[in-house]
């Protein structure tokens, strides 16, 4: 099944990843990033941190993990539990032939996929703040991560603070599984919905007439 990875920027030390529901510094370099890393590739956020952004993220499929209910769109569902989000992003992930699956915050989203995730996209801003009310918190032990990629950033008239971005690996990883009765149950609603999203991924790429397309299942 496709890995799970965080993206996410914070302060050092203290680790602060916003105040008040907003990001508390500029970077373009570094919104350009993530907007190469995660484009054309499942994302998921909670309700917050959708809210802070104020529409779903074009060319990407946006899951809102969320105990209270929201509208679905073409690129916008919504999820009331950790396993209920993997499904969906397991299902569009592998239509659109995607092996990773990015969380995007906030805190307590990261909490809640830190055991299964195997790459961090982990940009570290050299600043420290008199507010903060959202920390990433996670420590990397050298002997379970190892970096990957790094690159250093000086402040400029783009970037307001000096910052890093790392790619760190798990060691020792893990891929995740899922059975085939998991997608290919009897159950008609989920059979009628795994459908759909086969038919609608099929007449984008494809532009071809419902009656054409041959489904998996």
């Amino acid at each position: 099944m496709p890995a799970i990875a965080h993206i996410v920027a914070r302060s050092v030390p203290q680790h602060i990843i916003g105040y008040d529901n907003k990001l508390m510094w500029r970077l373009k370099t570094d919104m350009g990033f993530f907007k190469a890393a995660t484009t054309d590739h499942v994302i998921i956020m909670g309700r917050r941190t959708y809210e802070s952004i104020g529409r779903p993220l074009p060319n990407r499929i946006n899951i809102i993990l969320s105990r209270s209910p929201g509208n679905n769109s073409r690129n916008l569902l919504w999820a009331s539990s950790r396993e209920e989000a993997m499904f969906m992003a397991d299902v569009h992930s592998i239509l659109m032939d995607r092996t990773q699956i990015f969380v995007i915050g906030g805190e307590a989203i990261y909490d809640a996929f830190k055991d299964i995730v195997t790459k961090i996209y982990l940009t570290e801003v050299f600043a420290e703040f008199e507010f903060g009310d959202a920390f990433f918190n996670q420590e990397f032990d050298r002997r379970q991560w190892k970096t990957v990629d790094e690159h250093d950033y000086a402040a400029s008239d783009q970037d307001e603070y000096p910052f890093r971005i790392s790619v760190l690996e798990r060691r020792r990883s893990y891929v995740r599984h899922r059975e085939m009765s998991e997608f290919l149950t009897a159950d008609a609603l989920r059979d009628t919905w795994v459908r759909s999203q086969v038919v609608n991924k099929a007449r984008r790429f494809d532009r071809l007439p419902a009656e054409q397309i041959q489904l998996p299942i």
